[in-house]
């Protein structure tokens, strides 16, 4: 008797309201769908280990057979007995006292956990319609609680919610204060892409390069070893560039900076060296490294190797009016900037959830020595008049030497090699590259080498005025193709030369010091 009451009570409730109930069957149907979604989904999947139907494991199986069961019968309630159904939700809403705040709490803070992990969790959420399927359920089952209920107890539901999400909000703004005074200062930054804790596995299928490399990142962003911990006790560099700094398709093993780091500790005690090489990135990304990695990190010394990327201004007008995508910021990674909480949860999920992703596209491919077509556009007797982008370039590398002093930090510049040279054979040899093309000029490969060399002449005429230390990589590596997996990239063999050259100048110079 009192049950039916309570159905009473419920359905004298739907009938006053008909937008309610136009609400609710809305919401029931979503949830339907969603549901059916997601077992569409597993119904697709295949697992690792099947033992059901040589497709499923015996988890999938049931999961996949209960949610069927579960569509099934609330299929024919949605059908037949949909009033009685919304009878039954709105009885157990008024009924079990808090139930309904502890559900709401609960979707939200897994919600939440989903958000946060992501595909990490599950493959299956790397899959969009399983993830927006997901979603719907989840928001259809939050949005249906307080339209159940009666007017009274929506208000203590409305009141006992806002308690709670008022509370969650200043608990976090809390945790955010004390990780901000708790924590050291940050290197994140929404134009530098450097995400602690990364781990790729890459196969690559080019000569030159291991056929299986493996890419990290420590705890800071950059490639390499964690940051010594008796920091002041150690020789610090911090390599910054772009591609051919980073080396992103190469182990972490045979990066450059790896070996460099490698070289110098045979020689001189305590040396660590840290890879700040960001894809893509210009003079103007690494002014911005500079600024706000730099000073933070205090390093002995800065290694930057560039000039290609900033060519690649001049060849594309249109990337040097809008900048270079790589260097751009998105709202997320202004949001992961800003948020000292963010940044530990995200490297919490890293560490917890995520191995190592393989990675088969987007790497260096070998240069295929293309024999031009047609004859070569009719360069003009000073270079300067076609490269609008050299005289910022130059601008640039004063900035960088400015900041350099400010930070009370060494710094050595390296020209920029590159495979293609100046003599009869590379003048028959279309120049453009792949990685940023050309202004729709025909051009050779010779003449490609004579416009980066311009960039390289004057980096070296700068660090003269600027009295700052400049090592001509370009000229001391050469042209040799064993020591390139493309026209610009290095190869393995190609890194391992560029250590020994520059560890030696170090060595010679007197710059490495013991600590």
């Amino acid at each position: 008797m009192k049950s039916s009451s309570l159905f009473a009570i419920a359905d004298i409730g739907m009938h006053t309201n008909r937008f309610q109930i136009i609400f609710i069957n809305t919401l029931l149907f979503l949830s339907y769908m969603a549901t059916a979604g997601i077992l569409i989904t597993l119904v697709s999947s295949r697992s690792s280990h099947p033992v059901v139907l040589n497709q499923y494991s015996l988890t999938l199986a049931m999961a996949i057979i209960s949610i069927f069961v579960f569509l099934f019968t609330s299929g024919l309630i949605l059908g037949w007995k949909r009033r009685t159904y919304r009878q039954f939700l709105a009885a157990l809403v008024m009924r079990f006292g808090i139930l309904p705040e502890l559900m709401t709490i609960i979707i939200c803070l897994t919600s939440a956990f989903i958000l946060i992990a992501g595909a990490a969790l599950t493959p299956l959420l790397s899959k969009p319609f399983f993830a927006l399927s997901l979603s719907v359920l989840l928001a259809s089952i939050i949005l249906i609680i307080p339209v159940l209920m009666s007017g009274e107890r929506r208000k203590s539901f409305a009141g006992r919610m806002g308690g709670f999400f008022i509370g969650l909000i200043i608990s976090l703004i809390m945790v955010e204060l004390f990780l901000h005074i708790a924590l050291p200062n940050s290197i994140y930054h929404p134009s530098l892409d450097l995400r602690p804790n990364l781990k790729f596995e890459i196969l690559n299928n080019i000569p030159g390069v291991a056929n299986t490399s493996y890419h990290s990142t420590n705890s800071i962003g950059l490639r390499g070893e964690e940051p010594p911990e008796e920091w002041d006790e150690y020789f610090t560099i911090i390599t910054v560039g772009g591609s051919t700094t980073h080396c992103f398709y190469l182990d972490d093993r045979q990066t450059w900076p790896h070996h460099l780091q490698e070289n110098l500790r045979a020689r001189k005690n305590r040396i660590w060296v840290g890879n700040g090489g960001l894809i893509g990135h210009t003079t103007r990304g690494h002014i911005i490294f500079m600024r706000e990695v730099i000073p933070r990190l205090n390093p002995d010394m800065v290694i930057v190797l560039c000039g290609i990327n900033d060519l690649g201004l001049s060849l594309k007008p249109n990337v040097s009016r809008e900048g270079v995508p790589w260097e751009q910021a998105s709202i997320g990674d202004r949001i992961l900037a800003s948020s000292r909480l963010l940044q530990v949860l995200d490297r919490w999920k890293r560490i917890q959830f995520e191995d190592a992703l393989v990675i088969t596209e987007n790497l260096p491919r070998p240069y295929i020595h293309t024999v031009l077509e047609s004859p070569e556009v009719q360069l003009p007797p000073d270079l300067k008049t076609i490269l609008p982008s050299l005289p910022e370039y130059e601008s640039n590398i004063r900035t960088i030497i400015h900041q350099a002093r400010e930070a009370d930090t060494r710094i050595l510049f390296l020209t920029q090699p590159l495979l293609f040279e100046d003599n009869e054979y590379w003048h028959g040899i279309q120049g453009e590259s792949y990685w940023f093309g050309t202004s729709g000029m025909v051009c050779s490969a010779s003449s490609m080498w004579q416009m980066l060399n311009m960039f390289n002449t004057k980096l070296k005429q700068v660090c003269r005025e600027e009295g700052v230390s400049c090592f001509d990589l370009a000229t001391a590596l050469g042209h040799e193709n064993a020591f390139f997996v493309d026209e610009m990239h290095f190869s393995e063999a190609g890194t391992m030369e560029i250590s020994n050259l520059v560890s030696e100048f170090l060595i010679e110079e007197d710059i490495v010091q013991n600590k």
